[in-house]
């Protein structure tokens, strides 16, 4: 192939010292080594901003080890069939974006354990597609100032939602949006909330009230909050939620 020796020619058989962005997007008959001998150079040559998408069915590529100990990495964005492997330790300290794109999450923790190692992360996106009955999204920063989750639950029956929500964070992008219809699952199969680290701001206040409110099948939401309960069921009365915060409500 054409692009296979131009790349080649480019990372492997010039003398390239240090790249600033690469961008490998592959939408068909994927070759996991090529990507392989591709992304290591990449990475050896200091590469700042690295934007990686794979778009192949039934081909899945974990990334190199190397990554996440990259000291120079400014920008990382994965998109699509690239499964994230967080080893345990992880240093990436001049990461400041961060944009994981309908990735596969080799476990729960994979996010948490990847923004650990992330000292001066500000910016965070995630999409994904979640399909499990409990679901669990824990986003953790004390410097991260910026948050976008695009989660979507259409095509699964969750009946565990756990959020552990970002203490402290200075401000929000992509606040909380009504859907345009409410999810199949939250009127079925969702029995149980749990949010973590709920404080009250009004963002929070929406989100769990049109959880509560459309929730038919919902028979708790436990919230940890260091707020007095008595304060927190005051705010969701101010805030209009239909029905008695006791029934279903938990601080």
């Amino acid at each position: 192939m054409k692009v296979v020796k131009f790349v080649d020619r480019v990372l492997l058989l010039s003398d390239v010292q240090s790249l600033h962005k690469f961008c490998l997007k592959w939408e068909f008959d994927c070759d996991i080594f090529n990507m392989n001998r591709w992304v290591t150079p990449a990475i050896a040559c200091n590469v700042q901003v690295l934007d990686v998408s794979l778009y192949c069915p039934d081909v899945w590529y974990k990334l190199p080890r190397s990554l996440y100990t990259w000291e120079t990495l400014e920008l990382l964005e994965l998109s699509n069939h690239i499964v994230i492997k967080v080893p345990n330790f992880v240093c990436l300290p001049r990461l400041v974006t961060l944009n994981l794109n309908l990735v596969e999450f080799e476990s729960n923790d994979s996010v948490q354990k990847l923004i650990a190692g992330c000292a001066v992360l500000k910016s965070l996106h995630i999409k994904r597609d979640v399909c499990p009955d409990v679901v669990i999204i824990a986003i953790l920063s004390p410097v991260l100032e910026r948050l976008i989750l695009t989660v979507s639950f259409e095509a699964s029956k969750v009946k565990l939602l756990v959020l552990i929500l970002i203490e402290p964070i200075k401000t929000h992008s992509g606040c909380w949006r009504v859907p345009k219809q409410v999810p199949s699952w939250l009127l079925s199969s969702l029995r149980e909330i749990f949010i973590q680290n709920f404080t009250g701001l009004k963002d929070e206040l929406s989100t769990a009230r049109y959880l509560l409110n459309h929730g038919r099948a919902l028979k708790r939401i436990k919230l940890h909050s260091g707020l007095p309960p008595d304060d927190i069921k005051e705010k969701f009365r101010l805030r209009g939620y239909q029905s008695s915060p006791e029934s279903h409500l938990h601080v």
